[in-house]
């Protein structure tokens, strides 16, 4: 993410044994690591909020997977 307020959806799937494969974004419980850094709603939606990075994980049921989110924002043009 490269711009303070940019977003990105990010989906939660559930795989079972047999292959098969369930979203469950709006059902699974979202958490950020570092929200100085990056924050996400309860739908999976992260807003970049300063440089740097933030593990966002999602938990359904007993289920938890993560990714790491990382902010590079440009660095301002010095002023004279």
């Amino acid at each position: 993410m490269t711009k303070k307020g940019e977003t990105a959806q990010l989906s939660a799937f559930v795989a079972f044994s047999d292959g098969a494969t369930v979203d469950k974004t709006g059902s699974a419980s979202w958490v950020s690591a570092n929200p100085g850094k990056a924050t996400v709603s309860s739908t999976g939606m992260v807003t970049a909020v300063e440089d740097g990075s933030s593990v966002i994980t999602a938990t359904f049921q007993t289920i938890a997977g993560s990714m790491t989110v990382i902010v590079d924002l440009p660095i301002a043009p010095a002023t004279q």
